[in-house]
């Protein structure tokens, strides 16, 4: 994820070639006075040389934008891949249990990214047991069910069980119609349910005092 440092750095370098593009415009003015003292008795040679020098400040400008834009686009990236990876939180609800909650589309590349994150939460707090909410997910397809079933057989390769909970009874019902294949899942109907079934996993319960 980008830093802030890295990102005021990346701001503070956009800027600067932002200013050499309008310093580098800025010289027509300048070399124009030049030519007109060295030319200006010469019409025709004057008008050549202004154009040779239009052509060349224009390309210097041209190269400067094409900087800018590309550290441009750049930033921008940078920036939409750190909002997706903070819309992708893992929380370390007990030892050895994660609880992923999933709020958005989930698309191929945001599915990418989810396993991504899911793995590594997987590895640095040694979970057994993900709890995976995907209660904030407004669609439930064909696509986003088979991303659903790639990262829980993810995570079962890291040696982890997966607990799904939040799927609607209108998703359930829609995956039904399109004969979506989900009986590999391990699901709940809440997430109290999912908890519950979380700690049965790790040998552990929930009792009332």
């Amino acid at each position: 994820m980008m830093t802030e440092d890295q990102l005021r750095i990346q701001t503070s370098e956009l800027l600067k070639v932002l200013v050499t593009a309008f310093y580098v415009l800025s010289l027509k003015g300048a070399l124009l006075e030049y030519l007109q003292v060295d030319f200006g008795d010469e019409h025709e040679l004057l008008n050549t040389e202004v154009q040779k020098m239009n052509k060349i400040i224009d390309n210097l400008a041209l190269l400067t934008f094409e900087i800018y834009s590309k550290t441009r686009e750049q930033i921008i990236g940078q920036q939409s891949q750190a909002l997706l990876e903070l819309s992708i939180p893992s929380i370390k609800l007990w030892d050895e249990i994660l609880l992923l909650p999933v709020v958005g589309i989930i698309d191929t590349t945001r599915a990418q990214l989810l396993i991504e994150s899911l793995l590594k939460a997987i590895v640095e707090y040694e979970a057994r047991v993900v709890i995976l909410d995907v209660t904030g997910v407004p669609m439930i397809d064909t696509q986003v069910a088979q991303n659903i079933i790639k990262t829980v057989a993810s995570a079962q390769m890291m040696g982890a069980k997966v607990v799904i909970t939040g799927i609607s009874p209108d998703a359930a019902q829609t995956l039904t119609k399109l004969e979506v294949d989900m009986s590999t899942l391990n699901t709940r109907g809440t997430l109290r349910a999912d908890v519950i079934e979380a700690f049965a996993m790790i040998n552990k319960k929930v009792v009332s005092q």
